[in-house]
């Protein structure tokens, strides 16, 4: 049992890995700007408060851009997005 959970952990490394260099690649088609907000919030953990002020703009700035980043995602992978930010 012990060797098939250890199986499934693996897949579920590999798959998220194969995920991540998805949502990488396909972060690297949107503007600078929404890449950066995005990856901020979901690499560095940052608030959308703490994240406007490091960058030097609006709230509402970082919410569009984390707009445009979450909608390019899904348009471009699907549900796979909601499993992989999850």
């Amino acid at each position: 049992m012990d060797s098939m959970s250890s199986t499934d952990d693996a897949d579920r490394l590999v798959s998220s890995r194969e995920c991540l260099r998805l949502v990488e690649i396909e972060l690297a088609n949107v503007r600078p700007s929404t890449r950066k907000v995005f990856l901020l919030h979901h690499v560095m953990n940052m608030s959308f408060e703490d994240i406007a002020q490091h960058l030097g703009i609006s709230t509402r700035t970082v919410e569009r851009e984390m707009a445009r980043a979450l909608a390019h995602l899904q348009t471009a992978l699907g549900d796979m997005i909601k499993e992989i930010l999850d």
